[in-house]
């Protein structure tokens, strides 16, 4: 008999997924303080502390330092570190009390990073995120706020940061539908129209330019990526009504086309050019380790004395933060997720990352993403994406996922 090739993935303990699914969740909430302690400011921040413990205590005897991602991130944590330790000796002093924010997220994302290998992160962390986002459409569209010209969203968060969440779970969901329209029962179908919809809605609302142009980005590579026969069905009788869903929308709260039509002409608000030149000048003045992660205050200072203001830029934010040789090793991990997502792009997990990774890289352009949780969280699945799926083609791929094994056995 031929040999069956058997693709043997790792596991992680059930409970530190649940912890991960409801620490993600948690982080809707932490613009609320809720003491004055550090490890006890956010809400998410008690139940991190538990994940990052239970993690240890499971995790530190067996963890692997493997290529790829993992490399990168130690390598950015240690050029990080000295561009803190050389900050020190320099007349600007240290900032490590910022840091230790950044070291946060950092540690996150190592804990993050070792439990997406489990291919059940898939539905459990990627599936927080799309929760997170549709409870959050749902504050943004019954409690919300409108605010300076015609915007609207949930106060108390970022409005391009609502947008962005809004836009990974809106493509999760199109993403499922056309997948799995076979297999769903009608109200399951209903349900992820209905979502489909309110997510929409709630991205034009919030009226993010970068956003809406991300999104339909980010959908055309996913249509076209998710082009296989097996899905004709879904293209034929499920597309259509969603793409006359999608334009009713667009035109019927044209918020956001107003705003692009008034950026080409010239009559909307571009202060962010005048940011990212203010950011280009103080770069050329500190560009090898940065001007520290509290570079905000001296930014906003070119303005007015006091006044905080971040870069509206992912790639500006961390260069500012911490110069030129931690940037390189922050791309080379974005860099080496993307890679991993292109290998399996024409399986249903690859299409959906890669396209929304190729969100998150063009959002980034617009809007200060670097210290985004949910962009680490996007990064962590990305950078597993070949534990969650598998076909003979793809064992070649599949035996390069950390911790999986692909084995012949003759009968």
């Amino acid at each position: 008999m031929p040999p069956t090739l058997i693709i043997e993935y790792v596991r992680r303990p059930m409970p530190l997924l649940v912890l991960a699914g409801l620490f993600i969740f948690l982080s809707l909430f932490d613009y609320r303080q809720l003491t004055s302690l550090p490890l006890l400011r956010t809400p998410s921040a008690l139940l991190g502390l538990i994940l990052a413990l239970a993690f240890t205590l499971s995790r530190a005897l067996s963890y692997r330092l493997h290529r790829g991602p993992q490399a990168w991130l130690f390598l950015l944590i240690g050029a990080t570190l000295i561009a803190e330790l050389l900050r020190l000796l320099s007349v600007d002093g240290s900032q490590f009390r910022y840091y230790m924010q950044w070291l946060q997220v950092f540690i996150l994302f190592i804990i993050l990073l070792d439990l997406a290998q489990d291919p059940r992160a898939l539905p459990i962390l990627w599936g927080s995120v799309v929760v997170a986002a549709v409870f959050l459409a749902l504050l943004a569209l019954l409690g919300g706020t409108e605010m300076a010209r015609g915007r609207s969203g949930y106060d108390e968060i970022n409005l391009n940061h609502q947008a962005y969440l809004f836009t990974l779970g809106l493509m999760t969901l199109i993403w499922l539908l056309m997948e799995k329209l076979r297999a769903l029962p009608l109200w399951h179908l209903l349900a992820g129209i209905a979502g489909v919809a309110l997510l929409l809605l709630a991205i034009l609302k919030t009226g993010s330019r970068g956003a809406f142009l991300s999104m339909v980005a980010g959908l055309v590579l996913l249509l076209w990526l998710g082009a296989r026969k097996r899905n004709a069905s879904a293209y034929a009788y499920l597309l259509p009504p969603l793409i006359l869903l999608v334009v009713w929308q667009v035109f019927t709260n044209d918020l956001v086309v107003e705003r692009l039509f008034n950026t080409v002409a010239g009559q909307e608000d571009n202060s962010r050019l005048v940011i990212w030149s203010r950011a280009g000048h103080m770069l050329a003045q500190q560009p090898w380790i940065g001007h520290g992660p509290d570079f905000m205050r001296l930014l906003g200072g070119y303005y007015q004395p006091g006044v905080v203001i971040n870069t509206h830029n992912g790639y500006l934010q961390v260069l500012l933060a911490f110069g030129i040789p931690a940037f390189i090793f922050w791309l080379g991990l974005v860099g080496s997720a993307l890679w991993r997502c292109w290998r399996v792009r024409s399986t249903p997990a690859g299409a959906l990352f890669i396209s929304v990774m190729a969100v998150t890289l063009m959002f980034g352009m617009t809007s200060d993403l670097a210290f985004d949780r949910f962009f680490w969280v996007t990064l962590a699945l990305a950078a597993n994406v070949g534990a969650y799926q598998w076909s003979p083609s793809l064992a070649p791929l599949a035996s390069h996922v950390p911790g999986s094994r692909v084995t012949d056995h003759h009968t």
